[in-house]
């Protein structure tokens, strides 16, 4: 959007709004000091007439909103973008949305499509329970072998160690790699969810992922961390607790608990805990892509 018109002080007296044209002429008539100070829509604050060149149009960008002349900025149509922002705009035309419906900054916070990291979230689960399903193989077959007697000269022993450490790296490899695309993807939601809130959450996107990996804390942190993301994107009251929030907690805590007093009993509890984990993704993600336009 191109600024039309201006307003500009006198004393303490704040007058116009008055067009570009006719600031051109008060600026080159010397009518304006240097203390004198101007504003237009769009401005975070009021500056001074001699930063301004009135001999051409300003316009706001359309994705962070900053005021700039528009020889310094890049125009698609009627709106006007910075060329730092450029490939945030074209992704989201790529993508069929318009991101001027919602504000997609707030402070060192920017509003950033989800949908990437909810893909390698939910792809690092599939190959983690592909890897701990070879993992499983190799050390079952691994403990077979140990039982061969020596007729293979000695070679089951050594075919036993290798396949014990192949299964080691793939049960590792198969924690790590989902992990690793699961935070992602809760810092980027987490993230988004301050900028939607204005910042109104108990935990930053920092210790959204941190609190994972803190003993006693991860007991309970991070279902405040994702109940909060969840009711923020789904536009529901931040104090609440969704029932499926919870179920997919309390599922996740008799499987990674109870496992090691109930051992395969509590597998159960863990496909639960993967079907409800999938679903969560699944909405905030949306409901995320939804608030920008995205969608």
């Amino acid at each position: 959007m191109v600024i039309q018109e201006w307003f500009y002080s006198v004393g303490e007296e704040k007058m116009g709004p008055v067009s570009t044209a006719r600031m051109l002429e008060m600026s080159e008539a010397g009518e304006f000091t240097d203390e004198t100070l101007v504003w237009a829509e769009g401005l975070p604050d009021w500056i001074p007439a001699s930063s301004c060149s009135y001999a051409e149009d300003y316009a706001a960008c359309e994705i962070s909103g900053e005021v700039r002349p528009v020889s310094e900025m890049l125009e698609y149509g009627n709106k006007y973008i910075l060329p730092e922002y450029k490939e945030q705009f074209v992704q989201a035309l790529h993508e069929g949305g318009d991101r001027s419906n919602m504000d997609l900054f707030w402070t060192e916070y920017e509003f950033v499509d989800p949908g990437s990291r909810a893909t390698l979230a939910k792809g690092g689960v599939i190959f983690g329970i592909i890897t701990s399903v070879l993992a499983l193989v190799a050390f079952v077959v691994g403990m077979m072998s140990s039982e061969f007697d020596s007729e293979f000269g000695g070679g089951s022993d050594e075919l036993m160690v290798s396949l014990m450490v192949i299964a080691g790296f793939l049960f590792l490899l198969g924690w790590i790699v989902p992990t690793v695309f699961y935070c992602m993807w809760v810092h980027r939601v987490s993230k988004n969810a301050h900028v939607i809130k204005k910042g109104d959450l108990s935990q930053t996107p920092g210790w959204a992922v941190g609190f994972h990996f803190v003993p006693i804390a991860n007991l309970w942190k991070p279902l405040t961390a994702i109940s909060e993301i969840y009711n923020v994107s789904g536009s529901r009251s931040l104090q609440s607790m969704d029932n499926l929030v919870v179920w997919w907690w309390v599922c996740w805590l008799v499987y990674t608990v109870g496992s090691n007093i109930l051992g395969g009993l509590a597998l159960p509890a863990g496909i639960a805990c993967l079907i409800l984990w999938w679903i969560i993704v699944s909405r905030i993600t949306r409901w995320q892509q939804q608030k920008a336009g995205m969608e």
